[in-house]
């Protein structure tokens, strides 16, 4: 039994580790710029992460007026 609670906090553990390593600074799109936000968010499937009511994205371009790659709410 203690072996299989190990085992199971270990990953646990490990998967927390992972998750928090995914994730990424956003950028949003907001008066005609893409702005970068204080929200971490990540890429793994989920709903479309939102900061102030606006979608988030991963990057932008280098005028920073358009941001790409849509990013979801952290699990």
């Amino acid at each position: 039994m203690a072996f299989l609670m190990a085992g199971a906090m270990a990953f646990t553990t490990s998967s927390s580790v992972q998750e928090e390593a995914n994730l990424v600074t956003g950028y949003i799109f907001q008066n005609q710029q893409c702005k970068s936000t204080s929200m971490d968010c990540n890429e793994l499937p989920g709903a479309q992460c939102t900061y102030l009511g606006l979608d988030v994205y991963r990057y932008q371009d280098a005028g920073g007026t358009s941001c790409s790659v849509p990013l979801s709410h952290r699990k």
